[in-house]
């Protein structure tokens, strides 16, 4: 005695019919061996290569290898030619082309650096000159922004020498000792104002 499967429609022996269920019949359900997700026998082959969540794809920008679910990431996080932004310009470069884009703007690179090293040495010696003028404190503050200023020199990069990373490090090194005497001057001014409201309130 012969049966039809009511999923994949084949005729079976009843004696069989356990077997072809569970082992035979292309519409039964069994899990995906890469994602675990349910399919059938007759789907899995176009599952794997067009849903399954852990089925191998090509980058599109480097052409590395990833799993479908890790591709987003790998796009954003680790991908050679994804766009980031120089730090120095703001200009968005492929990562694979950083070094390049540094050697070609090292002109431009340190010329920008060192115009924003010139703006904040001035903004130091105004405030200096403001926290001074103030009173209290004057002459340590004015040795201790001395000494800065010796240990922290801006670095001046020759014309033409490629800006490596390194050589960036510093010029940023330079500019957060700039910083730190911009903060030694607010310290002062602010210490001076404090002693001017204190002798007033005396006499």
């Amino acid at each position: 005695m012969q049966l039809r499967c009511h999923m994949c429609k084949k005729a079976v022996r009843l004696g069989d019919k356990k077997h072809h269920f569970e082992a035979d019949c292309s519409h039964r359900p069994i899990a995906c061996p890469l994602c675990d997700s349910q399919v059938t026998p007759a789907t899995l082959q176009e599952h794997q290569m067009d849903s399954c969540s852990r089925r191998i794809v090509p980058c599109p920008e480097c052409q590395a290898e990833v799993t479908a679910s890790e591709l987003d990431a790998h796009q954003v996080e680790s991908c050679a030619h994804r766009m980031v932004k120089c730090q120095v310009c703001q200009e968005q470069v492929q990562l694979s082309d950083m070094q390049a884009h540094m050697e070609k703007r090292a002109g431009m690179h340190i010329s920008s650096l060192l115009c924003e090293n010139g703006a904040l040495h001035i903004e130091v010696q105004s405030l200096r000159a403001a926290a001074g003028a103030a009173g209290g404190g004057r002459e340590s503050t004015k040795d201790e922004l001395q000494r800065l200023k010796r240990e922290n020199h801006p670095m001046r990069e020759p014309q033409g020498i490629p800006l490596t990373l390194e050589r960036l490090e510093r010029l940023k090194a330079s500019f957060r000792a700039q910083a730190n005497l911009r903060k030694a001057a607010d310290l002062s001014g602010a210490r001076a104002s404090r002693l001017r409201g204190h002798y007033r309130q005396e006499s």
